[in-house]
């Protein structure tokens, strides 16, 4: 299990917290999903949990572990991390991006091997994009960089899969594409999945656990079919939310701006 406890976060020198009195509970299996409007907090979240900033009040706890007390490495062991895309300045192949994610594995003047090249042909296979592994990571599509990052990730091996705005910049096939796969691999090695995203639609078809997040402040939360409704919705974007129900799916489109 992941947990956030009554979390407050300000910048140094800033006089108001971007997050108050945060909680969260994610737990293997299951995909949780931060959602919410442009500068809501969620990235800011996200990286006060994956460990990037430490100097927040309350608790992050990783398997019962405060996070803030454990080193890079061993932050490394509980979390991979999928960013909003990364450019990277020099050619690697996607493989090459790929075996990256097995640091934590290698010396420290020591070479990937062969186990970590297998692994890293392993994840490519798994998400059906071992084609790809000699192409140019630069040269590739956006939705083939983001199943890159993915890749990367997950050979990592960690416990705890932490990924911020996972489908931006992608077309509608490789959103639902890319979301698929999380979905799938958290089910089958029983991950702690946690994303930031803005579409409720992809929170509804996806999620087990939505959180609202608003102002840096948890609105509410629960599950999709009970929490994404038309007056929490409303609420969060601050426009006129309509649900509709089709075929046991839950449809989520914009109304009047207030």
């Amino acid at each position: 299990m992941l947990q956030v406890i009554n979390l407050y976060f300000r910048h140094s020198g800033e006089k108001e917290d971007l997050l108050r009195d945060v909680n969260i509970q994610a737990r293997e299996g299951e995909v949780t999903v931060l959602l919410g409007p442009n500068g809501a907090g969620k990235s800011t979240l996200y990286k006060c949990i994956s460990g990037l900033w430490r100097d927040y009040r309350g608790e992050v706890r990783v398997q019962d572990k405060p996070v803030d007390a454990l080193s890079a490495e061993k932050r490394s062991k509980f979390f991979s991390v999928v960013p909003q895309g990364q450019d990277l300045s020099f050619p690697y192949t996607v493989r090459e991006v790929v075996v990256m994610g097995r640091a934590q594995y290698v010396g420290v003047f020591s070479t990937p091997n062969r186990e970590d090249y297998d692994k890293a042909e392993e994840i490519l296979e798994l998400l059906g994009i071992q084609h790809l592994q000699h192409k140019v990571y630069l040269k590739i599509s956006g939705g083939e960089r983001q199943l890159t990052l993915l890749a990367r990730a997950l050979v990592q091996e960690a416990p705890v899969l932490i990924l911020d705005e996972p489908t931006t910049h992608l077309d509608f096939k490789n959103q639902i594409s890319i979301m698929r796969h999380i979905k799938r691999i958290t089910l089958e090695r029983k991950l702690v999945t946690l994303m930031t995203l803005h579409d409720p639609n992809l929170a509804s078809f996806f999620a087990d656990k939505v959180f609202a997040l608003k102002r840096g402040t948890i609105l509410w939360a629960g599950i999709p079919n009970e929490v994404l409704t038309e007056t929490n919705l409303s609420e969060l974007y601050e426009i006129d939310i309509k649900v509709i129900n089709h075929n046991n799916l839950r449809i989520i489109i914009p109304g009047e701006v207030k």
